[in-house]
């Protein structure tokens, strides 16, 4: 009688053959399909710059004081970055360097799968030049850009310590009245980023105008550097975490004749709510240098160099502060660099 194998005779039974309908997306059921559990929130695997500290399931911030990358590999279609953006610092003349422009991207949206920003954080200004721009960029939205500080342009008499303010993110400082009244440079700020929107968000920007130097018959009073000019009205719907503060100087110069012949006071920059302490200028960014002569211009809040009393104490003035985007201070026939700019990404971590 022929053997009959019984693992033969039963494997109809006892195995079953599964083809590529029976295969769920995690592995093999006859019966139902097995579902990945959920995305969770947050920007996955986060990179670049500097982590101020790790906060998985919260909040975190990342700053970059140099050119860098920010990069992630994943998030959730409702997945939001804040985004500051500040610029370098104009250097002071006679009259002080004007703050570094700044952009703050509000709740810009994340996009989904790995993505890569490149960051470019601008310079501060040297020899009465404008400070670099600063960007965040490969965004849908397009380049965010923040414009440098304005510095001092030529001459405007014989000397020179009469310079007019140029145009920058905050415009620079003129120099002291002479055959003509050198004016304070403009704000060009406003016209950096145009048409940026996005649903549930917007783009602020901030920048003031310089100062300008004496108008009157005395001589010499330098104007202060332009400042980011905080708090403003722009972030007042806010929530407190997402909104500026800061103490607003409506002008950059204390340039009035008469009030002996002091140099302007640098114009102040501003924080947020979710930006600490310990970095920019106790948490401000973008002040404008003070101007020169006695008493000087203090530098504005926000890493504004102070200004110099030409032959008494101090002389030399201050540099803008690094990575706040600070003008720097004025100088009598010389110049103070700004500060370097500075980027920072604020985001949810799964």
């Amino acid at each position: 009688m022929p053997f009959k194998n019984p693992v033969n005779q039963s494997s109809g039974k006892a195995l079953k053959v599964y083809n590529s309908r029976d295969l769920g997306p995690t592995g093999v059921d006859g019966d139902r399909t097995i579902t990945p559990a959920p995305l969770a929130p947050g920007l996955h695997n986060a990179s670049g710059g500097t982590l101020v500290s790790p906060n998985p399931g919260g909040m975190e911030l990342r700053h970059f004081p140099s050119p860098g990358t920010f990069t992630y590999s994943n998030c959730t279609p409702t997945d939001v970055m804040q985004v500051f953006v500040v610029a370098g610092g104009g250097a002071g003349g006679f009259g002080g360097g004007g703050g570094g422009g700044i952009a703050y991207a509000y709740n810009l949206p994340a996009t989904i799968g790995p993505q890569t920003y490149p960051v470019g954080v601008g310079e501060g200004g040297t020899s009465r030049a404008n400070g670099d721009d600063s960007t965040f960029a490969g965004h849908p939205v397009g380049t965010i850009t923040a414009s440098g500080g304005g510095g001092n342009t030529t001459p405007q008499g014989p000397n020179s310590n009469q310079r007019q303010g140029s145009a920058g993110g905050s415009g620079g400082g003129a120099g002291h009245s002479g055959p003509t009244n050198p004016t304070g440079g403009a704000t060009n700020q406003p016209t950096h980023n145009p048409g940026y929107s996005w649903p549930g968000g917007a783009l602020y920007q901030y920048g003031q105008p310089g100062g300008a130097g004496d108008n009157g018959p005395s001589c010499c009073e330098g104007g202060g550097g332009g400042g980011a000019c905080g708090p403003t009205s722009l972030t007042a719907p806010l929530p407190a975490t997402y909104k500026e503060s800061g103490t607003f100087i409506p002008t950059a110069a204390k340039n009035q004749p008469g009030d002996g012949n002091g140099g302007g006071d640098g114009g102040n920059g501003i924080k947020l709510g979710w930006i600490p302490t310990g970095l920019g200028d106790s948490g401000y960014f973008g002040g404008g240098g003070g101007g020169a002569y006695c008493p000087p211009g203090g530098g504005g809040q926000g890493g504004g160099g102070g200004g110099t009393c030409p032959g008494g104490s101090p002389d030399a003035g201050d540099a803008g502060t690094a990575n706040t985007g600070g003008g720097g201070g004025a100088k009598n026939g010389a110049s103070n660099n700004g500060g370097d700019g500075i980027v920072l990404v604020y985001y949810l971590a799964p």
